[in-house]
């Protein structure tokens, strides 16, 4: 049994990182924090051998063969592998799960994977949990698999001690904050696996430096961070989830809305205060010319090219909960709010509006 299909996690990683920018650096900053490394499998398979050694719990024939597999591999450093096998002769349960994401059924190896993770055994608790996130991770089940890493980091504090695929399961853990939209704590892990695991393989580790390079871009609060919010609300709702912890993403997507459309109109009214403070020094009588700036024709005024639609009409908009009456809208209104937004946002935030508010309004016009 082999534990390399972990490093499949690296494919999933373009889906969160937004483009690179032509000419720009494919790292961030170094971090000026010194090099450390965590125990070497050789390391790990000893401590796991000799606590199998001390240990009355395991059978003795499975004491037996491990002890056998030890003695005969480690003279040629064949032990990458002993440990997820020596979990499979104790645990038979462990093996099956492996054997179910073998053979393609994710959802029972991750639900057996998830049971294995509360297990009393530290060693089959630490790699299950690890093999869990991975198989959720596959299922599009990424909050799942965030909730099961914290559990499992909190309750063994020492889990990088108990594994071979520690690398894995620090940059996992950093993959699965950054869907969970916890930024900084995203940075600090995956900051910390490129320190810690120097020889993780390289797949990871460029999918660590281009989540990091991501992050330090960040602008906080801007259109990104809308983008984001929206999608962790959608892929959350996809999957039937309507706790506090996604109402609570759905709302700041929402107030972050209000919040943009506030600022573009109040850039609005300052240019067209400007506009019509010029244009009105030049005439006379203080009377507006066809065309200009005041009077009934500044009522409803525009933002300029590429900045937005028309703020009184998203002002509107944003009055009404999101998805409340989407359904129920005649035609021609959904279209024109459609339109109204595909002028305020570039297209790849208007599809993910688009989705959002039709999401919301499923969810309220179920019983």
């Amino acid at each position: 049994m082999r534990w390399s299909w972990l490093i499949a996690a690296a494919a999933l990683v373009p889906a969160m990182c937004r483009a690179t920018p032509a000419g720009t650096p494919s790292e961030p900053p170094a971090a000026s924090t010194p090099v450390t490394t965590r125990p070497s499998a050789s390391d790990v398979v000893a401590a796991f051998v000799e606590s199998v050694a001390r240990s009355d719990a395991y059978p003795e024939a499975a004491r037996r063969f491990i002890l056998e597999q030890w003695n005969a591999r480690r003279a040629d450093g064949r032990l990458d592998t002993l440990l997820a096998e020596s979990l499979s002769v104790i645990h038979p349960e462990f093996k099956s799960a492996m054997d179910d994401y073998d053979g393609e059924h994710r959802a029972r190896s991750a639900a057996a994977l998830s049971r294995l993770a509360e297990h009393e055994d530290p060693w089959l608790a630490v790699n299950a949990a690890i093999l869990a996130a991975q198989a959720l991770l596959d299922d599009d089940r990424g909050l799942e698999a965030d909730r099961l890493l914290q559990v499992m980091m909190t309750r063994h504090a020492d889990w990088q001690s108990r594994t071979t695929a520690g690398a894995e399961g620090l940059f996992l853990a950093g993959y699965c904050a950054l869907q969970a939209l916890r930024y900084d704590e995203a940075r600090e892990r995956l900051q910390a696996f490129t320190r810690e695991y120097p020889d993780a393989p390289e797949r990871l580790r460029g999918s660590a430096r281009q989540m990091l390079l991501e992050l330090s871009r960040r602008e906080p609060d801007r259109l990104g961070d809308v983008h984001d919010l929206m999608r962790f609300a959608s892929r959350e709702l996809s999957h039937g989830r309507t706790d506090d912890y996604v109402r609570e993403h759905q709302q700041k997507a929402v107030d972050l809305l209000a919040k943009l459309i506030d600022e573009a109109e109040q850039r609005e009214k300052q240019q067209s205060q400007q506009s019509g403070g010029s244009k009105g020094g030049r005439s006379r009588g203080g009377s507006n010319r066809p065309g200009q700036p005041g009077g009934q024709h500044a009522q409803r005024s525009t933002l300029p090219p590429g900045q937005g639609g028309d703020v009184g009409e998203l002002r509107e908009q944003r009055r009404v909960r999101p998805g409340e009456a989407w359904g129920r809208m005649p035609p021609q209104e959904r279209e024109a709010l459609l339109q109204s937004l595909q002028k305020q946002f570039p297209s790849q935030y208007r599809d993910l509006v688009e989705q959002y508010y039709r999401q919301l309004a499923k969810e309220n016009d179920e019983p």
